[in-house]
């Protein structure tokens, strides 16, 4: 099997006509597939053939030692996968099981009527209708009781092959494909072909668990993909490769517009429509050239090995890409400055080397208890992952003046005052770090002054006022803050908060 360096692996899949030697190379991308196969085939009246799912493009065709000579297509309905098999049999039992209730529910019904309607003594005497007398009341009680019973299997039954039928109708749909016949230059035997397409309606996406242990100080990570593919065919023994990005997406930058400066007139951007747009490495490639194509490695892209695998059509499949376990400074982040009591619980995750974990969705646990669920994406070395709010830490910024008034009598300024505090609870039996956040007042205009005093002072970055705390088990630490601003008496002072 050609293995190709651009990616980390690649994939086989088992065609519906294949044979056993047939070899098919696959990238799976986020939004469909590329597709590589070289088998060999018969050669019938100077013509091959092989069956391809109905949702493929860009076939290419290339014969070993000989040329294609022109090719056409035909549709044909790909054989039942053994997904589709296994649920006709499902439907068969399902149809067996419901005309069984069906036929014993009309047996109950026609003795219910026989007893009830007058059959029995069409032809009877009296001596013989008083015989039966005592067994009527019987036979009538034990026939309604099995009827009340049998309606809701019956119903059940009936529900359940409804579903299934339209399960076999849906799954079915994806068995639409195509013959390709290709005439070669070449009669008889046996030939080596191979062949690249792209496919659609398949595609995977990351999925993450975070499991955070504040008391060991770890994030246990874990990196999954769920695939999914449709093609109607089950994919046997895939070796199967994943790429990060679809192909021909970002691929050329925008052109530079030109900066010009003018009165009045305001330029219009100057954009290169025409400019095309470059084809992705791994299609532009099949397009170019044979499907034999000489190994390459790229660097824009992750790519992950899976190894081989079984992935059924029309069914997601959740498979491990990476776990590990993270070292990370545990915080409580809180941000009182607008009414939030909340504290969230953060990691500050620190990693040897970098990552590139793709955004997905991810399920965020603590100590194995889930806390809830979002986006997740990863690149570079570090990382500040929330984990939900902290329940037992709490955090409220009382206001004890803000105050308005002026000074001066000459060159007279309007003043501001105001003056918090910011409370900090720690519920825990231990002792927690929590770091508290509020923006630090920025001057818009030089004739602004501004006066800043805090106990404990803060660490000021970024416009950002944060003071990093240690709270005591069961206890409490509180910041006094103070802030004053003068401005001239004549100009309007916008206080900003």
């Amino acid at each position: 099997m050609r293995k190709y360096a651009m990616l980390l692996a690649v994939a086989l899949w088992c065609l519906p006509n294949a044979s056993a030697l047939a070899e098919t190379e696959v990238v799976l991308y986020p939004s469909g597939a590329q597709v590589r196969v070289e088998e060999t085939l018969p050669v019938s009246n100077g013509e091959i053939s092989f069956l391809l799912p109905v949702d493929t493009r860009d076939l290419r065709i290339a014969v070993d030692g000989g040329t294609v000579i022109s090719q056409e297509e035909r549709p044909e309905t790909l054989p039942d996968n053994a997904s589709l098999a296994a649920l006709r049999e499902r439907l068969q039992r399902a149809r067996a099981e419901a005309a069984a209730l069906e036929g014993e529910q009309a047996a109950a019904q026609s003795r219910l009527d026989l007893w009830t309607k007058g059959g029995l003594t069409q032809q009877a005497t009296v001596e013989e209708l008083e015989k039966l007398d005592a067994a009527v009341a019987a036979r009538v009680k034990d026939l309604y009781v099995r009827l009340n019973a049998l309606r809701p299997q019956v119903e059940k039954a009936r529900e359940e092959v409804l579903r299934l039928e339209q399960e076999v109708e849906r799954t079915g749909a994806d068995a639409a494909g195509r013959r390709v016949i290709a005439r070669v230059s070449a009669d008889g035997g046996s030939v080596l072909v191979r062949y690249a397409y792209a496919q659609d309606k398949c595609g995977w996406e990351p999925v993450y668990r975070l499991d955070a242990e504040p008391e060991k100080g770890l994030v246990r990570f874990v990196q999954e993909a769920e695939i999914r593919q449709g093609s109607g065919q089950d994919w046997k023994g895939v070796r199967l490769t994943l790429a990060s990005v679809n192909p021909q997406q970002g691929m050329t930058p925008a052109p530079l517009p030109p900066w010009k400066l003018s009165l009045w007139k305001v330029q219009p951007r100057q954009m290169d429509m025409a400019a095309p747009m470059a084809a992705a490495p791994v299609l532009a490639e099949a397009r170019k050239a044979a499907p034999n194509l000489a190994p390459r490695e790229e660097a824009t892209f992750t790519a992950w090995d899976l190894g081989t695998r079984d992935v059924p059509t029309g069914k997601p499949v959740r498979l491990e890409l990476a776990q590990g376990e993270w070292k990370a400074d545990f915080v409580r982040l809180a941000r009182p400055g607008y009414g939030q009591r909340a504290v969230w619980l953060m990691a500050e995750v620190r990693l040897p080397e970098d990552v590139d974990f793709p955004s997905g969705e991810a399920q965020y646990l603590v100590d194995g208890t889930p806390v809830g669920a979002s986006m997740f994406s990863l690149r570079g070395k570090k990382a500040d992952i929330s984990f939900g709010t902290d329940s037992r830490v709490r955090v409220e910024m009382k206001q004890d003046v803000r105050q308005s008034g002026s000074k001066g009598f000459v060159g007279k300024r309007q003043t501001r005052l105001w003056k918090w505090e910011i409370e900090v609870t720690n519920g825990h039996t231990k002792p927690v770090v929590v770091r508290v956040e509020d923006p630090a007042p920025q001057v818009g205009d030089k004739a602004i002054e501004v006066k800043v005093s805090a106990e404990p002072a803060p660490v000021v970055k970024d416009h950002v006022n944060t003071w990093n705390l240690e709270v005591p088990a069961s206890g409490k630490r509180v910041i006094s803050y103070t802030v004053e601003a003068s401005a001239p008496q004549d100009t309007p002072l916008v206080e900003g908060r």
